[in-house]
């Protein structure tokens, strides 16, 4: 179920804002952060949030996540309607981050604020390694994206993966040609279109 876009993301973090009488700093990962990040058309049903790179109150959160209408946490596999999920390293593995600062040496970077929750997602290198290791249809498709809109570089990625762990880091390698491929292709559609309009 994919019923949280740009707009409805923007709404629930202003619920849960209004609702919170704590200060919270939710590192999101995942869909959420590709949303925003300005992804157009992207949706997700889920916000994926980064324990290591958070300072939560739990209690708290779950508190303000059912107050805007989202599940906290569930255990089942097939949670019903959109959902907040702690993510801890096993799973997914990404770089150390320490006080907001990564193990590449950049900062989280800062995607909504509040009145007491702050957003904030890993650096933008650190997303595009950690899609290349997993490597879906969609996972490549972010990584053009934060290449091609929000300017991360192929050597600011390899530098990212260099933080990862060694097997993910030889996969994610192998993936980088995919998307090296799927840039050229898009460049090739786009200089076509504007041949077309001469």
């Amino acid at each position: 179920m994919k019923d949280i876009d740009r707009a409805r993301l923007f709404e629930l973090l202003e619920k849960m804002d209004s609702a919170a009488k704590s200060q919270q700093r939710i590192c999101v990962i995942g869909a959420a952060a590709l949303i925003l990040l300005g992804q157009p058309a992207r949706q997700t049903g889920d916000i994926d949030i980064w324990r290591p790179g958070s300072k939560l109150l739990d209690a708290e959160l779950r508190q303000i996540a059912t107050v805007a209408g989202l599940a906290y946490n569930p255990t089942h596999r097939e949670p019903e309607g959109a959902y907040l999920q702690i993510v801890n390293p096993g799973i997914v593995n990404l770089p150390e981050v320490d006080d907001d600062v990564w193990a590449n040496r950049e900062k989280s970077r800062v995607l909504w604020q509040g009145q007491n929750i702050t957003v904030v997602c890993p650096p933008p290198p650190i997303i595009a390694a950690a899609k290349l290791v997993r490597a879906t249809d969609v996972d490549l498709d972010d990584v053009v994206y934060l290449i091609s809109a929000v300017g991360v570089s192929k050597r600011q990625i390899i530098t990212a993966l260099a933080k990862f762990p060694e097997p993910d880091r030889q996969f994610a390698k192998e993936n980088i040609s995919l998307v090296e491929t799927m840039l050229n292709q898009a460049e090739q559609r786009q200089r076509g279109r504007d041949g077309d309009q001469r």
